[in-house]
This record gives C-alpha cells, sequence and structure tokens, in this order.
C-alpha cells in the first residue's frame, strides 16, 4: 500500500499547488485571505458531492452486477455443482454434512459478491478517468497568473 499511497501524494502535489496558485494568483495581497477561505469552501463542497456520486454508482453498478453474475450461477451448472462439491467438502471437516453445504452456498455468494464489487469499483475508475480527460482541455483556457514581487524581490 505504501508504494500507490507515495505516488497518489505525489500527482495531489502536482494537482493541488498549480490549482491553488491559478485560483489565489491575480487577487491582490490582502484577499488572499478570504479568497483561500472561499476555495476551500468550494474545495470540499466539491468534493463531498464527488463521493456522493463515486459511492451512488458503485453501489447501484455492484447491484447490476450482481444480478448479472446471479444469472450465471445456474443451480444445475457443471461449474456451480463442482464449486459446490468442493466447498462442502472443505466445510465437512468442520461440520456437519447439512452445515458445510449451507456454508458452501453461502461462500458461492460471497464469491459472487466480491466480482460484483470487483467490477463496479472498475466502473467507477472508468468514470472517473473520463471525467480527468474530460477536464484536460480546461488547462489552456485558465488565465495564465504572472508572478507577484514579494518582500524578498523588493529587498534586492
Amino acid at each position: 500500500m505504501t508504494v500507490p499511497i507515495v505516488i497518489s501524494g505525489f500527482a495531489l502535489g502536482l494537482v493541488f499547488v498549480p490549482l491553488s496558485v491559478t485560483a489565489l494568483g491575480d487577487l491582490p495581497p490582502e484577499s488572499v485571505g478570504n479568497g483561500s477561505g472561499l476555495y476551500n469552501l468550494m474545495r470540499n463542497i466539491g468534493g463531498s458531492i464527488g463521493i456522493s456520486i463515486v459511492q451512488t454508482i458503485l453501489v447501484r453498478h455492484e447491484q447490476l452486477h450482481r444480478n448479472e453474475l446471479v444469472r450465471h450461477v445456474a443451480p444445475m451448472s457443471r461449474n456451480y455443482q463442482q464449486n459446490l462439491q468442493h466447498y462442502t467438502q472443505t466445510f465437512s471437516n468442520f461440520a456437519s454434512h447439512t452445515t458445510a453445504q449451507t456454508q458452501a452456498v453461502g461462500q458461492i455468494g460471497r464469491i459472487v459478491g466480491q466480482q460484483a464489487q470487483l467490477w463496479s469499483y472498475v466502473d467507477d475508475l472508468r468514470y472517473m478517468a473520463l471525467a480527468c480527460f474530460c477536464c484536460v482541455p480546461l488547462v489552456w483556457g485558465l488565465k495564465k497568473v504572472q508572478a507577484r514581487g514579494g518582500a524578498a524581490a523588493g529587498a534586492h
């Protein structure tokens, strides 16, 4: 988990610093505090709305994929019977045959749920990638911010 977290942190630094400079760069020095507060408020509200949308898509697509996968788990199919027999034998080491068979059916249900959840995450990532690619052209529409001479520049 360390490598993805480091990459994510590095990428966020490459996004949020220029975005903050673009948002606050043209403000007069006395308005930067108010602008920063408003910028952070809007960023937090946008993040909350984005998380809500992503979570809604995740849950709905998980239900959709579960329904699609369950259609392929027919009790009379050869693959289902083989998996049921395998899990029943595995669980029979720890419980009676009836209990083991119930646990085996539950295990198959958990596997279907995991696969549905995986596919819903894939869908979410595709939607987020599409949204990011759609936002790339907006970069060329941003106004270039001129460097402001600060206290260090005036001291020379």
